[in-house]
């Protein structure tokens, strides 16, 4: 991850100018040109992508780092839609509870009364088969839980923030069922029903 994210120019939507878009126009080309990015089948894909991430409040050459291409679909990589959330100023309260096999996050947003949350657990991640031998949540899987749960709960409690953009991290993941008790979301488990 580049710290192009962390330096986003524009809170919220923003128009391509014309002279940004002829800018855009030149880099994608050399950027599918490159192919450093082999998941950018086109000049036109790129172009696509960096007036994305630009409309976004995102520089436009961070299109890599910002957004993934997952089956056709556009998608939010999870630390991107972390830094439009922290941009925003709408965040309220955040809590983060983590074992060795869970992390559990709950947002809450301002001018809300209720937290929206998120829990992903490793026999969740073992039912959506993104545990492999070798593979990231063997590796580092306190890491991997925090950005899956992250992104969910920032998809429940932050929708216009993120445009309507999924976490790429959410694609082919179970979503377990929620239970609203008082003002607090509770999620439970995939695992316990």
């Amino acid at each position: 991850m580049t710290t192009d994210l962390m330096t986003i120019e524009h809170a919220g939507p923003r128009d391509v100018s014309a002279e940004q878009l002829a800018l855009i126009k030149i880099v994608g080309g050399v950027l599918h040109a490159s192919r450093y990015y082999p998941s950018i089948a086109s000049p036109d894909q790129a172009i696509f992508l960096m007036a994305r991430v630009y409309e976004l409040g995102f520089p436009a050459t961070s299109a890599p780092d910002v957004i993934d291409n997952i089956q056709g679909r556009l998608a939010l990589k999870p630390q991107a839609a972390w830094a439009l959330v922290l941009k925003s100023g709408l965040l309220a309260d955040m809590e983060v509870s983590e074992g060795a096999d869970f992390c559990e996050i709950k947002l809450k947003r301002v001018g809300l009364s209720f937290w929206q949350g998120y829990r992903f657990t490793m026999d969740a991640a073992r039912a959506a088969g993104l545990v492999k031998d070798g593979g990231a949540y063997e590796k580092w899987a306190r890491n991997m839980l925090y950005w899956r749960a992250l992104g969910f709960a920032l998809d429940r409690a932050f929708p216009d923030v993120t445009l309507g953009l999924k976490d790429s991290i959410q694609f082919g993941a179970p979503i377990p069922p929620v239970r609203v008790t008082g003002e607090i979301v509770t999620v439970i488990d995939s695992q316990e029903g």
